[in-house]
């Protein structure tokens, strides 16, 4: 289990930033796409809208991770991109 676990946690480091980037680029398409094809003020939009902020944010603090000046910010907003997120998905 513990050579599964170490070969695992390989993977996520080499793999995390890249898959990301591409991730976040679809979210902000599809944040796009949503937008322009008729926005309206109900619960599912503004938990997109919330959660694309968030995202924002998500992606500064990533960058200050790669210093180690984020004091777990990256950590704690991944958290509640990932609540917005599936709230968001969810309805």
């Amino acid at each position: 289990m513990k050579n599964f676990l170490q070969f695992i946690g390989k993977l996520v480091r080499k793999w995390h930033v890249p898959l990301a980037l591409v991730s976040t680029g679809v979210v902000f398409l599809h944040g796009y796409l949503a937008i322009i094809r008729g926005f309206k003020w109900d619960f599912t939009h503004t938990t997109g809208i919330l959660a694309i902020v968030l995202l924002v944010f998500l992606l500064f603090m990533g960058l200050k991770r790669f210093k180690r000046k984020d004091k777990k910010w990256h950590f704690k907003l991944a958290i509640g991109f990932l609540i917005l997120f599936m709230i968001h998905a969810s309805f």
